[in-house]
């Protein structure tokens, strides 16, 4: 197996190995502000903890007919970490990620055979949080697939509820009330863009930040 640990993640370079075409790390989407609450209404929703502004990115890309695996690691929004000089709390959790954790999430994508895929964790203490699991340009996987496949292995969101939103539980999320206190983040079961056309590919995840 040959590894890749930094590259340019703004355009797409041939990486340090030499192989051309290997993904780039991409920014975590942007999430609605709560304007846009309304649009989940009736839909059934995962209301989770926010995850918070910042975080470890991590792409992993199989390339199975030459038996190598290629790992990626940067921020949320796309800046890559050089591991070798960098002391930051977020390249700490990726040389964790790359001792500790890699290859269970290896053995995990070649069960579920998934060949690419970029990972977002937000660091929590002395641990990190699965908060998105990137498998295309314009898709994420939804939060209960994430809860049922990655949830074994890792650490994923604390879940508030899991309910179809309407004028109440709207009106209590932003009047900030009881179970719905706090900095929060609202996905709808099925993933879904909040606009098919645009190029920006933003999901219709909104946040509610106090």
């Amino acid at each position: 197996m040959a590894f890749s640990r930094s590259a340019n993640t703004t355009t797409s370079t041939t990486p340090p190995s030499g192989i051309s075409n290997i993904p780039v790390l991409l920014s975590l989407p942007k999430f609605l502000d709560s304007t846009h609450i309304n649009r989940l209404e009736n839909i059934l929703c995962y209301i989770q903890d926010h995850p918070g502004p910042n975080g470890l990115s991590v792409l992993i890309y199989r390339d199975t007919k030459n038996d190598d695996v290629f790992v990626l690691t940067g921020d949320w929004y796309g800046n890559a970490l050089e591991l070798n000089t960098d002391d930051s709390i977020i390249a700490k959790a990726a040389k964790d990620f790359i001792n500790n954790k890699l290859v269970i999430f290896l053995d995990l994508m070649r069960t579920i055979k998934i060949e690419q895929a970029q990972y977002y964790f937000s660091l929590k203490k002395d641990d990190i949080v699965l908060e998105e699991v990137r498998t295309a340009i314009n898709k994420l996987a939804g939060p209960g697939f994430i809860r049922d496949i990655f949830s074994t292995i890792i650490q994923t969101p604390a879940i508030r509820k899991i309910e179809p939103l309407n004028a109440n539980n709207i009106e209590a999320m932003i009047k900030n009330d009881g179970s719905f206190e706090g900095d929060l983040i609202i996905k709808p079961s099925r993933f879904r863009l909040f606009d098919e056309n645009q190029e920006e590919h933003i999901p219709l995840y909104v946040e509610l930040l106090r």
